[in-house]
Order: C-alpha cells, then structure tokens, then sequence
C-alpha cells in the first residue's frame, strides 16, 4: 500500500466518521414522559378507530412492530410535513441510524420537498434535526 493510498483510505475514513448519522432516541422518549410505542399506534390508527380507553382495553390490539410499518401503503408519503416524513422512514428502515444524504435520498425518491417539492439538501436537514422536540430524533453519538 502505498503512502497517497493509506492517505486517501483515512480522508474516506474521517469523511464516513464526519457524516452525522440520525435515530429515534428511544432513551429521549423515557425522560420526558412519553411513548414511542402509542406514537407509532397513533399512526396506524383506522380512521373511525374509537378512542375511548375502555374499548382501547376491549380491541388489546398487538403491538405494532416497525417492521410492519414498510408493509402499510402510503405509511410515508408527500402529504406528511418533513419531520413527520423523516421519523416515519426511520420508522419504515426500524430505526437503523441513517445519514442526511440517505434521508434527502429517500425523501426525494418518495416526492417529499420543501413548499415546491425541491428536495431537501443536507444542511436543511441537519438543521430540521438539530431543533426536534418532539419525535426524539438524535443525532448518532450525542445523547
């Protein structure tokens, strides 16, 4: 190996170490009092489902796995606002950290744009991310 190859191999390596890579912190979701579990319910929910706790205990419906929110049609698509559209790919790849530039890739394969449909660069997405509060999105590495 020579010298400019062992060079070009640790630039690659730093490069790939640099890439921030994102996640649904299920951690996140603990200390502040919430559910990941009834978050991801809630969007699978039935339109006409009743939500009244009672016939909630009644239905003791399955868990829904992450899994099985690839399988449900429509589950990501352009109608959702960005935030939403990126914890759902999450969802639909089950959680596996995921860089900006695969998350801009996705959005754009599934027509999810900012106002005009252009596609999300990766700065407007690191960005978008930074300031989450709600789904516990985390960046890979900072807790």
């Amino acid at each position: 190996m020579t010298e400019e190859t062992a060079s070009r191999g640790e630039t690659e390596q730093d490069d790939q170490q640099q890439v921030p890579k994102y996640y649904i912190d299920e951690s996140w979701f603990e200390r502040v009092g919430r559910s990941l579990q009834h978050l991801i319910e809630s969007r699978v929910a039935e339109p006409g489902d009743v939500q009244d706790k009672p016939a909630k205990r009644r239905r003791k419906k399955a868990a829904v796995s992450m899994a099985d929110l690839a399988q449900i049609e429509g589950f990501v698509n352009p109608e959702l606002p960005l935030l939403e559209a990126i914890f759902r790919l999450l969802l639909v790849h089950e959680n596996k950290p995921m860089d900006v530039e695969q998350l801009s890739q996705e959005l754009a394969e599934r027509g999810i744009g900012i106002r005009d449909a252009r596609p999300v660069d990766a700065e407007t997405l690191i960005r978008v991310l930074a300031n989450d509060d709600y789904y516990g999105l985390a960046q890979l590495g900072k807790a």
